[in-house]
Protein backbone atom coordinates (compact mmCIF):
# COMPACT_ATOMS: atom_id res chain seq x y z
CA UNK A 1 0.00 0.00 0.00
CA UNK A 2 1.47 3.75 -1.16
CA UNK A 3 -0.21 7.00 -0.14
CA UNK A 4 0.37 9.66 -2.13
CA UNK A 5 2.15 12.61 -0.13
CA UNK A 6 1.58 16.58 0.05
CA UNK A 7 -0.99 16.37 -2.89
CA UNK A 8 -5.18 16.63 -3.56
CA UNK A 9 -7.09 13.66 -3.87
CA UNK A 10 -10.49 13.99 -5.83
CA UNK A 11 -13.46 11.68 -5.19
CA UNK A 12 -16.48 12.74 -7.40
CA UNK A 13 -19.80 10.71 -6.52
CA UNK A 14 -21.95 10.48 -9.82
CA UNK A 15 -25.51 10.15 -11.02
CA UNK A 16 -27.75 11.51 -13.69
CA UNK A 17 -27.94 15.35 -12.47
CA UNK A 18 -25.27 16.34 -10.27
CA UNK A 19 -21.62 15.52 -9.93
CA UNK A 20 -20.65 15.69 -6.11
CA UNK A 21 -17.00 16.49 -5.58
CA UNK A 22 -14.45 16.06 -2.78
CA UNK A 23 -11.17 17.41 -2.69
CA UNK A 24 -9.22 15.74 0.02
CA UNK A 25 -5.99 16.23 1.57
CA UNK A 26 -4.30 13.07 2.30
CA UNK A 27 -3.26 14.45 5.48
CA UNK A 28 -6.86 15.63 6.61
CA UNK A 29 -9.48 12.63 6.88
CA UNK A 30 -12.22 15.06 5.92
CA UNK A 31 -12.65 17.84 3.09
CA UNK A 32 -14.94 20.35 1.55
CA UNK A 33 -18.11 18.97 -0.89
CA UNK A 34 -19.37 20.74 -3.61
CA UNK A 35 -21.97 19.99 -6.25
CA UNK A 36 -22.06 20.62 -9.81
CA UNK A 37 -24.71 19.86 -12.63
CA UNK A 38 -23.84 16.43 -14.67
CA UNK A 39 -24.11 18.48 -17.74
CA UNK A 40 -21.35 20.55 -20.44
CA UNK A 41 -21.81 23.61 -18.27
CA UNK A 42 -21.12 21.89 -14.67
CA UNK A 43 -17.90 19.70 -15.82
CA UNK A 44 -17.04 22.84 -17.03
CA UNK A 45 -17.20 25.06 -13.84
CA UNK A 46 -15.44 21.29 -11.83
CA UNK A 47 -12.92 21.61 -14.15
CA UNK A 48 -12.12 25.64 -13.28
CA UNK A 49 -12.43 24.59 -9.79
CA UNK A 50 -10.04 21.64 -9.72
CA UNK A 51 -7.27 23.99 -11.97
CA UNK A 52 -5.82 25.88 -9.18
CA UNK A 53 -5.30 22.88 -6.84
CA UNK A 54 -2.33 20.41 -6.88
CA UNK A 55 -4.36 17.41 -7.90
CA UNK A 56 -2.37 13.82 -7.30
CA UNK A 57 -5.24 11.82 -9.20
CA UNK A 58 -9.01 11.80 -9.79
CA UNK A 59 -11.40 8.92 -7.98
CA UNK A 60 -14.47 7.86 -9.70
CA UNK A 61 -17.21 5.17 -9.68
CA UNK A 62 -18.76 4.01 -12.92
CA UNK A 63 -22.68 4.86 -13.32
CA UNK A 64 -24.31 3.42 -15.90
CA UNK A 65 -22.52 5.82 -18.17
CA UNK A 66 -23.39 8.69 -16.68
CA UNK A 67 -19.28 8.95 -15.81
CA UNK A 68 -18.77 9.31 -19.56
CA UNK A 69 -18.63 13.26 -20.34
CA UNK A 70 -16.88 13.44 -17.33
CA UNK A 71 -14.04 11.15 -17.79
CA UNK A 72 -13.76 12.55 -21.19
CA UNK A 73 -12.88 15.90 -19.42
CA UNK A 74 -10.59 14.65 -17.14
CA UNK A 75 -8.69 12.82 -19.92
CA UNK A 76 -8.22 16.31 -21.91
CA UNK A 77 -7.43 18.02 -18.64
CA UNK A 78 -4.52 15.55 -18.20
CA UNK A 79 -5.09 14.41 -14.26
CA UNK A 80 -4.88 11.16 -13.40
CA UNK A 81 -8.24 9.43 -13.03
CA UNK A 82 -9.29 5.97 -11.67
CA UNK A 83 -12.50 4.75 -12.30
CA UNK A 84 -12.63 2.68 -8.86
CA UNK A 85 -15.31 -0.46 -8.59
CA UNK A 86 -18.39 0.51 -6.52
CA UNK A 87 -17.39 -2.02 -4.30
CA UNK A 88 -14.19 -1.66 -3.10
CA UNK A 89 -15.06 2.04 -2.72
CA UNK A 90 -18.00 0.96 -0.03
CA UNK A 91 -15.92 -1.59 1.10
CA UNK A 92 -13.20 0.44 1.85
CA UNK A 93 -15.96 3.10 3.82
CA UNK A 94 -17.71 0.20 5.79
CA UNK A 95 -14.29 -1.30 6.85
CA UNK A 96 -13.88 2.32 8.44
CA UNK A 97 -17.26 2.22 10.46
CA UNK A 98 -18.87 4.51 8.12
CA UNK A 99 -22.55 2.72 7.26
CA UNK A 100 -24.35 5.51 6.74
CA UNK A 101 -24.81 6.52 3.12
CA UNK A 102 -25.76 9.97 1.56
CA UNK A 103 -24.26 11.75 -1.95
CA UNK A 104 -21.44 13.93 0.06
CA UNK A 105 -20.18 10.69 1.74
CA UNK A 106 -20.57 8.79 -1.45
CA UNK A 107 -18.26 11.70 -2.26
CA UNK A 108 -16.17 11.13 -0.02
CA UNK A 109 -15.52 7.72 -0.15
CA UNK A 110 -13.59 6.92 -3.34
CA UNK A 111 -11.42 9.63 -2.57
CA UNK A 112 -10.60 8.08 0.88
CA UNK A 113 -9.74 5.08 -0.80
CA UNK A 114 -7.87 6.83 -3.03
CA UNK A 115 -5.37 8.56 -0.55
CA UNK A 116 -5.02 5.32 1.32
CA UNK A 117 -4.08 2.90 -1.48
CA UNK A 118 -3.07 4.80 -4.38
CA UNK A 119 -4.77 3.60 -7.23
CA UNK A 120 -2.36 2.75 -10.01
CA UNK A 121 -1.40 4.16 -13.02
CA UNK A 122 -3.76 3.06 -16.06
CA UNK A 123 -2.06 -0.41 -17.37
CA UNK A 124 -2.33 1.15 -21.23
CA UNK A 125 -2.15 5.46 -21.77
CA UNK A 126 -5.28 6.43 -23.60
CA UNK A 127 -4.80 6.00 -27.62
CA UNK A 128 -4.01 8.24 -29.81
CA UNK A 129 -7.25 7.92 -31.66
CA UNK A 130 -8.79 7.49 -28.40
CA UNK A 131 -12.50 8.99 -29.96
CA UNK A 132 -12.63 6.97 -32.62
CA UNK A 133 -12.19 3.73 -30.34
CA UNK A 134 -15.26 5.35 -28.59
CA UNK A 135 -16.91 5.57 -31.22
CA UNK A 136 -16.48 1.95 -32.25
CA UNK A 137 -17.57 1.25 -29.13
CA UNK A 138 -20.86 2.98 -28.88
CA UNK A 139 -21.33 1.42 -31.91
CA UNK A 140 -20.76 -2.15 -31.24
CA UNK A 141 -22.49 -1.91 -27.96
CA UNK A 142 -25.52 -0.23 -29.76
CA UNK A 143 -25.63 -3.16 -32.14
CA UNK A 144 -25.52 -5.57 -29.37
CA UNK A 145 -28.80 -4.42 -27.98
CA UNK A 146 -30.43 -4.60 -31.23
CA UNK A 147 -29.10 -7.90 -31.52
CA UNK A 148 -30.77 -8.87 -27.82
CA UNK A 149 -33.88 -6.80 -29.36
CA UNK A 150 -33.83 -9.17 -32.51
CA UNK A 151 -32.93 -12.49 -30.04
CA UNK A 152 -36.00 -11.50 -28.16
CA UNK A 153 -39.04 -10.68 -30.95
CA UNK A 154 -38.06 -14.12 -32.76
CA UNK A 155 -38.55 -15.83 -29.96
CA UNK A 156 -41.98 -14.37 -29.52
CA UNK A 157 -42.51 -15.35 -32.90
CA UNK A 158 -41.34 -18.97 -32.57
CA UNK A 159 -43.39 -19.29 -29.16
CA UNK A 160 -46.37 -18.19 -30.21
CA UNK A 161 -46.62 -20.31 -33.50
CA UNK A 162 -46.75 -23.18 -30.76
CA UNK A 163 -49.34 -22.01 -29.10
CA UNK A 164 -52.96 -24.06 -29.16
CA UNK A 165 -54.63 -21.30 -30.89
CA UNK A 166 -50.79 -19.90 -32.22
CA UNK A 167 -50.62 -15.82 -32.27
CA UNK A 168 -53.14 -13.22 -33.61
CA UNK A 169 -52.19 -12.71 -37.10
CA UNK A 170 -51.47 -8.90 -36.18
CA UNK A 171 -49.67 -9.74 -33.68
CA UNK A 172 -47.69 -12.01 -35.66
CA UNK A 173 -47.51 -9.20 -38.74
CA UNK A 174 -46.22 -7.00 -36.02
CA UNK A 175 -43.27 -8.50 -34.64
CA UNK A 176 -42.27 -9.57 -38.35
CA UNK A 177 -42.04 -5.91 -39.21
CA UNK A 178 -39.80 -5.08 -35.95
CA UNK A 179 -37.66 -7.43 -37.13
CA UNK A 180 -37.50 -6.53 -40.53
CA UNK A 181 -36.59 -3.23 -39.05
CA UNK A 182 -34.01 -4.63 -36.36
CA UNK A 183 -32.28 -6.38 -39.33
CA UNK A 184 -31.98 -3.06 -41.18
CA UNK A 185 -30.54 -0.75 -38.01
CA UNK A 186 -28.06 -4.12 -37.75
CA UNK A 187 -26.88 -3.45 -41.12
CA UNK A 188 -26.55 -0.04 -40.62
CA UNK A 189 -24.68 -0.13 -37.56
CA UNK A 190 -22.29 -2.59 -39.21
CA UNK A 191 -21.79 -0.28 -42.10
CA UNK A 192 -21.50 2.72 -40.28
CA UNK A 193 -18.42 0.35 -38.09
CA UNK A 194 -16.88 -0.46 -41.73
CA UNK A 195 -16.57 3.31 -42.69
CA UNK A 196 -15.07 4.26 -39.52
CA UNK A 197 -12.45 1.29 -39.77
CA UNK A 198 -11.76 2.55 -43.10
CA UNK A 199 -11.50 5.74 -42.53
CA UNK A 200 -8.84 5.42 -39.29
CA UNK A 201 -5.44 3.54 -40.65
CA UNK A 202 -4.49 2.56 -36.82
CA UNK A 203 -8.21 0.66 -35.93
CA UNK A 204 -8.14 -0.91 -39.59
CA UNK A 205 -4.23 -2.54 -38.53
CA UNK A 206 -5.14 -3.54 -34.80
CA UNK A 207 -8.43 -5.23 -36.49
CA UNK A 208 -6.47 -6.97 -39.33
CA UNK A 209 -4.07 -7.92 -36.33
CA UNK A 210 -6.07 -10.02 -34.07
CA UNK A 211 -7.94 -11.10 -37.62
CA UNK A 212 -4.76 -13.17 -38.27
CA UNK A 213 -5.35 -15.39 -35.16
CA UNK A 214 -7.54 -18.62 -35.40
CA UNK A 215 -10.84 -18.51 -34.44
CA UNK A 216 -10.99 -14.46 -34.10
CA UNK A 217 -13.69 -13.23 -36.85
CA UNK A 218 -14.33 -9.67 -37.60
CA UNK A 219 -16.78 -8.40 -34.60
CA UNK A 220 -14.35 -10.46 -32.10
CA UNK A 221 -11.67 -8.13 -33.31
CA UNK A 222 -13.63 -5.27 -32.85
CA UNK A 223 -14.70 -6.09 -30.06
CA UNK A 224 -11.11 -6.31 -28.33
CA UNK A 225 -10.53 -2.91 -30.18
CA UNK A 226 -13.16 -1.17 -28.70
CA UNK A 227 -13.26 -2.62 -25.31
CA UNK A 228 -9.62 -3.93 -24.57
CA UNK A 229 -7.02 -1.07 -25.49
CA UNK A 230 -4.34 -2.34 -23.04
CA UNK A 231 -3.86 -5.38 -25.62
CA UNK A 232 -0.02 -4.84 -25.96
CA UNK A 233 0.75 -2.82 -23.66
CA UNK A 234 1.04 -4.96 -20.27
CA UNK A 235 1.45 -8.63 -19.26
CA UNK A 236 -1.09 -11.31 -20.57
CA UNK A 237 -1.79 -12.19 -16.84
CA UNK A 238 -2.57 -9.42 -16.29
CA UNK A 239 -4.92 -9.07 -19.05
CA UNK A 240 -6.17 -12.66 -18.51
CA UNK A 241 -7.34 -11.39 -14.96
CA UNK A 242 -8.67 -8.04 -16.78
CA UNK A 243 -10.68 -9.73 -18.80
CA UNK A 244 -12.04 -12.72 -16.67
CA UNK A 245 -10.53 -15.44 -17.86
CA UNK A 246 -8.14 -16.13 -14.95
CA UNK A 247 -9.04 -19.12 -12.63
CA UNK A 248 -9.16 -17.97 -9.48
CA UNK A 249 -8.56 -20.17 -6.58
CA UNK A 250 -10.71 -21.11 -3.42
CA UNK A 251 -8.56 -23.01 -0.77
CA UNK A 252 -8.94 -22.92 2.78
CA UNK A 253 -6.83 -25.26 5.04
CA UNK A 254 -6.57 -28.73 3.89
CA UNK A 255 -9.17 -28.23 1.19
CA UNK A 256 -8.64 -27.19 -2.33
CA UNK A 257 -11.33 -25.51 -4.03
CA UNK A 258 -12.34 -25.71 -7.75
CA UNK A 259 -10.61 -22.93 -9.79
CA UNK A 260 -13.12 -20.81 -11.71
CA UNK A 261 -12.72 -18.10 -13.68
CA UNK A 262 -14.88 -14.55 -12.85
CA UNK A 263 -14.77 -11.08 -12.96
CA UNK A 264 -13.79 -9.23 -15.68
CA UNK A 265 -16.00 -6.83 -18.36
CA UNK A 266 -18.48 -9.01 -19.62
CA UNK A 267 -18.18 -7.59 -23.38
CA UNK A 268 -14.51 -8.31 -23.43
CA UNK A 269 -14.52 -11.65 -21.66
CA UNK A 270 -17.89 -13.21 -24.05
CA UNK A 271 -15.38 -11.63 -27.12
CA UNK A 272 -12.45 -13.77 -26.18
CA UNK A 273 -14.72 -16.56 -24.84
CA UNK A 274 -16.41 -16.51 -28.68
CA UNK A 275 -12.84 -16.63 -30.15
CA UNK A 276 -11.85 -19.54 -27.32
CA UNK A 277 -14.76 -21.63 -28.37
CA UNK A 278 -13.93 -21.79 -31.71
CA UNK A 279 -10.37 -22.81 -30.68
CA UNK A 280 -11.36 -25.58 -28.78
CA UNK A 281 -13.29 -26.91 -31.68
CA UNK A 282 -10.42 -26.86 -33.89
CA UNK A 283 -7.79 -28.24 -31.29
CA UNK A 284 -10.70 -31.24 -30.86
CA UNK A 285 -11.07 -32.14 -34.21
CA UNK A 286 -6.38 -32.29 -34.30
CA UNK A 287 -6.94 -34.18 -30.80
CA UNK A 288 -5.23 -31.90 -28.57
CA UNK A 289 -7.60 -31.48 -25.83
CA UNK A 290 -9.79 -34.48 -24.19
CA UNK A 291 -13.33 -34.59 -26.46
CA UNK A 292 -15.45 -33.12 -23.59
CA UNK A 293 -18.39 -30.60 -24.05
CA UNK A 294 -17.67 -26.96 -24.84
CA UNK A 295 -17.55 -26.00 -20.78
CA UNK A 296 -16.90 -22.55 -19.90
CA UNK A 297 -13.73 -23.69 -18.43
CA UNK A 298 -12.55 -25.18 -21.98
CA UNK A 299 -13.61 -22.19 -23.70
CA UNK A 300 -11.52 -20.13 -21.19
CA UNK A 301 -8.44 -21.93 -21.69
CA UNK A 302 -8.70 -21.94 -25.26
CA UNK A 303 -8.43 -18.33 -25.03
CA UNK A 304 -5.87 -18.24 -22.30
CA UNK A 305 -2.87 -19.16 -24.99
CA UNK A 306 -3.73 -17.04 -27.31
CA UNK A 307 -3.76 -13.82 -25.28
CA UNK A 308 0.10 -14.64 -24.45
CA UNK A 309 0.67 -15.03 -28.14
CA UNK A 310 -0.78 -11.40 -29.65
CA UNK A 311 2.20 -9.15 -27.32
CA UNK A 312 5.06 -12.08 -26.92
Amino acid sequence: MSKVVGSKVVGIDVSKDHLDVAVLDVAVADGPVSRFTNDDAGIAALVDRLKPQAVAQVVYEPTGGYELPLAQALLTAGWPRHRVHPNKARAYAQAGGLLAKTDRLDALAPARYGAAFDPPEPLAPPPADEPARAELQSLLRRREQLMGQRVSEGNRLVKGNRLVKGLSPKVAASIRRNIAWLDQEIAQLEAEYRELRSNHPALSAQVKLYRSIPGIGPLTAATLVAELPELGYCDGRILTSLSGLAPWARDSGRRRGRRSIRAGAASEADGVRCGGRCTWRRSRRRNIIPTCGPSTEACASGARPRRWRWWR
